[in-house]
């Protein structure tokens, strides 16, 4: 046998042993919201699956621009990005966390409306889901709150799909897979302001009552306006929108007890965590670089997120949080897109734009400032660095207050806090070494896992792919209507008969007491009849 012989023979066992164990397929991956936070969390999974060899076409509003890989396409949509401009984007900001439950559900539903009539109406996705289209895909993975409305194109394309998203998980999506909802648990962050760990029977009343017209408004409203706007745009007759909904093969939800609390779930749940973090963090500019080398004494990194503008945000503390942060002996570092603060002055430096994982992963840094969001709690416990909170919207309090009792976090209120307050707040996590004690085993716990969350994603994405699906992880319980899932017509059943019983049992007994009264009357009556007439007869 000649040397070029086995060197073909080489070559193929080589490429055999390092092949993907599945086919490379075609996958849709649908990012419609416009929050940067969420966008990022896909970019990681679009790209691994594009290394992993698969064609990946990518709807998404942040556009990467980068033409390295051939088997990875986006479609454009940052013309949504708009939507974060709106009026009633605005209206919660001075509200900050005390809005109600249906406000935020409202918010939400109107603004998953607006971008499902998007989708389907865009022209790239229209070319997608034409009749007679020779797109073809073998797999959709839609994110799973703003975006669900997109779910039903896999039903067109008859593939399998996919929900991911990037916060815990809401009630409605146990509700649609089975699971239980538990509305008075701590696990339910959706009625943070309803639930503490001791609760009398009223208050579990009224978060049970609340989270009830929850799950029903968006069964009946939510599902309802999908599924009107889907088969007006399309023109196809489609299944329920819910029945599409609850079929998926899997939802991958970031989530961990660590960050939030234990509860029971669906076969076909997947939790995830700190899957976007990089594995080496991209370099720090050279003017960072230098002001956090600098910062012998240790510094101070603030970011309230992506989603709203620090400035509107902190409008009436701004310079509050500025005068605190003047009088500290460490550098601050603050992400600030407003001009009513110099960029750069004293011991402080703003900017509109900061890598912020390179900079949790800092040898200098002290106390990391932000807002509650999950992306940041999980960078921040990943670096190992100690938290103060300040919530702004939706499940910031409540992730916050779980960091709280874990040692690791103070919490203050946006729209009540002052100079002092910020201070103190800012003074006593620094110097109290408990915090940073306690977070450093935090990220240990974090971080002792069988695998890591980027191989499992990928594993299981892959596994659906295979299998053309994942029917036999849904729970059946899934497809009974709300009553039979808790045995709330067995517990009505039962309680008629009992109360039926108690109140048969209830006349039984006050008869049985009026016959003996009547009848010891009588006995009573003979019995003095009985004794005057011994009387008399002892007196003759």
């Amino acid at each position: 046998m000649n040397f070029a012989v086995l060197s073909r023979i080489t070559i193929f066992l080589l490429l055999l042993m390092t092949s993907n164990p599945v086919n490379c397929g075609r996958i849709l991956v649908i990012v419609l919201g416009p929050s940067y936070s969420h966008q990022i969390l896909f970019r990681s999974l679009t790209r691994k699956l594009a290394e992993r060899g698969h064609e990946v076409v990518f709807v998404t509003n942040l556009i990467s621009k980068n033409s390295s890989l051939t088997n990875y396409t986006e479609i454009d949509f940052t013309s949504m990005r708009k939507l974060l401009e709106m009026d009633r984007v605005t209206t919660f900001i001075p509200k900050y966390n005390r809005f109600t439950k249906y406000e935020v559900d409202d918010f939400a539903f109107s603004m998953g409306h607006l971008l499902t009539e998007y989708f389907y109406t865009h022209p790239e996705i229209k070319k997608i889901y034409a009749p007679g289209s020779n797109e073809k895909f073998d797999l959709v993975i839609v994110e799973g709150l703003i975006s669900c409305g997109a779910f039903a194109i896999a039903h067109m394309l008859n593939v399998p799909y996919i929900a991911m998203i990037s916060t815990d998980l809401h009630m409605y999506h146990n509700y649609l897979l089975g699971a239980p909802i538990l509305p008075t648990h701590l696990s339910n962050w959706e009625l943070f302001h309803y639930i503490s760990p001791d609760m009398s029977f009223w208050e579990r009343l009224q978060a049970f009552a609340v989270a009830s017209v929850a799950v029903h408004h968006w069964y009946d409203f939510q599902t309802g306006e999908h599924e009107k706007s889907i088969r007006n745009i399309v023109g196809v007759d489609l299944p329920p929108f819910y029945d599409i909904a609850k079929n998926m093969s899997l939802l991958l939800v970031n989530q961990n007890p660590l960050l939030g609390y234990a509860r029971p779930l669906a076969p076909n749940v997947i939790e995830y965590t700190s899957f976007h973090i990089a594995e080496d963090p991209p370099p720090l500019t050279p003017e960072l670089s230098e002001f956090l080398g600098n910062a012998t004494d240790g510094f101070i990194y603030m970011s309230l997120g992506c989603t709203m503008r620090p400035s509107q945000v902190l409008a009436r503390v701004v310079k509050e949080i500025y005068n605190a942060f003047s009088r500290l002996p460490y550098k601050v570092l603050w992400k600030y897109d407003g001009d009513d603060i110099p960029k750069r002055n004293g011991n402080v430096l703003t900017s509109e734009w900061i890598p912020q994982e390179s900079v949790l992963a800092h040898p200098n840094i002290k106390l990391f400032i932000f807002q509650g969001g999950m992306q940041s709690a999980e960078e921040a416990v990943y670096y190992g660095v100690p938290l103060l909170g300040v919530p702004i919207i939706f499940d910031q309090t409540y992730r916050i207050r779980k960091l709280v009792s874990l040692g690791v976090c103070k919490m203050v209120d946006v729209s009540t806090v002052d100079e002092e307050t910020f201070y103190n707040a800012i003074f006593e996590i620094i110097n109290n070494k408990s915090y940073k004690e306690s977070m450093t085993e935090l990220s240990r716990l974090m971080k002792d896992k069988p695998y890591e969350s980027k191989e499992q994603i990928i594993w299981w994405v892959e596994y659906v792919m295979r299998h053309k699906g994942a029917p036999h992880l849904r729970f059946s319980g899934a497809d009974d209507p709300w009553y039979q899932r808790y045995d709330m017509d067995i517990i009505a059943f039962l309680s008629i008969i009992s109360f039926v019983v108690t109140i048969i049992s209830a006349i039984l007994l006050l008869r049985t007491l009026r016959w003996l009264y009547k009848h010891l009357q009588m006995f009573l009556w003979f019995s003095k009849c009985f004794c005057l007439t011994e009387g008399k007869k002892k007196v003759e």
